[in-house]
Formats: C-alpha cells, sequence, structure tokens
C-alpha cells in the first residue's frame, strides 16, 4: 500500500482496520499520540478523536465485505497539529465532504459530516488505486 508521508519517527501505523474493533486501536494509539504532544489542547484532543473515529469509522462500515479490502491508519503530530491519514483499497468514492449535516430524522450521514466539523481540514483524494483521507487538528 502507498505511503504518502512515508514511514516516519514517531508516526503511529495501525494496519488491517477492516474490522469495528479497530476502532478500539485508533483509540488506544490517539492516547499514545499525545504523550509526544503536551502542547495540544483538551479541545484539539477532544476534536482530533472525533474526527478521526468518525472518518475510521466511515470506512469500517461501508468496506467492500470479503477478502481484498485493507486500510491503513497513520497518526502523527507535526509543529501545532496533530495529522491522520486513513489509506483504503476501496472503490472510489464520490463524497461531498463540505455537505451540511442531514436532517434530524435522518438515520445516517452525520458521521462525515460531524468529523468535517471538529477536524480544521478533512480531505479525500484518490491515491493510484487507493482512497486517502486526510485528517489535520491545529490548536
Amino acid at each position: 500500500m502507498p505511503s504518502p508521508r512515508g514511514d516516519t519517527p514517531g508516526v503511529l501505523r495501525i494496519e488491517g482496520c477492516v474490522a469495528p474493533e479497530c476502532l478500539d486501536h485508533v483509540q488506544d494509539a490517539i492516547v499514545r499520540l499525545w504523550e509526544g504532544a503536551p502542547q495540544a489542547t483538551d479541545e484539539a484532543r477532544m476534536m482530533f478523536e472525533i474526527a478521526v473515529v468518525e472518518v475510521v469509522g466511515n470506512v469500517v462500515e461501508h468496506a467492500p465485505k470479503g477478502r481484498g479490502f485493507e486500510a491503513t491508519v497513520r497518526l502523527g503530530v507535526e509543529g501545532d497539529a496533530a495529522w491522520a491519514e486513513i489509506l483504503d483499497t476501496g472503490p472510489a468514492l464520490d463524497i461531498d465532504l463540505d455537505a451540511g449535516l442531514p436532517e434530524d430524522l435522518a438515520e445516517s450521514g452525520r458521521g462525515l459530516a460531524l468529523a468535517r466539523r471538529a477536524a480544521h481540514e478533512l480531505t479525500l483524494d484518490r491515491v493510484g488505486d487507493h482512497n486517502l483521507w486526510t485528517v489535520l487538528r491545529r490548536w
């Protein structure tokens, strides 16, 4: 799988993120991430975790069922920001990340809208045959 930021010391990586249990591993990794970023504000920590967990949850929930699907989560801190990259082998996606929250009675569609509000930047790009989600939260 391509690694857009490369393997860097201090970057936490969760491989095989294809099942709901992955969310526990992501949350544990985020806790470890903050050990190296004591300057991060409580608000930034909370918002970053919300954004990342919502995106990873969306990837896991909508992942193609069966063999062949892979997803990797990478987390890091640079300067005054935390970042996450979620790279998956799913089909190309056509998602409007700027769409607002769905109506009150809608049964789905809130996760990515919530992630967008919690992050300073949330992008989705196609890199080769992979989807690359990028989350950035500054403090």
